[in-house]
């Protein structure tokens, strides 16, 4: 599903405009979610699962002869809950 479908649906589901939910998701990104990933806190989505940002190795490595480093960094994981079913 793309953002545009996503903004579609839930347009559809709140009886708005496009732009009114596209606003909203936004919002929700960039206001809520994000920040509290960037603070290191975990981001419970219900009936979909756990949000959160954990540490990665340095990675070293060569190819075609050429060593390289990947720096350590950070990513966002996300676990499934157990009561999510397709």
């Amino acid at each position: 599903m793309t953002k545009k479908e996503l903004v579609a649906k839930l347009a559809e589901k709140l009886d708005s405009t496009k732009v009114e939910a596209e606003g909203i998701l936004e919002l929700l990104f960039s206001e809520i979610i994000i920040p509290a990933l960037k603070a290191g806190d975990e981001v419970v989505l219900p009936e979909l699962g756990k949000l959160k940002v954990r540490a990665t190795k340095e990675r070293k490595g060569v190819t075609n002869g050429k060593s390289w480093v990947k720096p350590a960094g950070k990513k966002v994981t996300l676990k499934v809950s157990s009561t999510f079913e397709i």
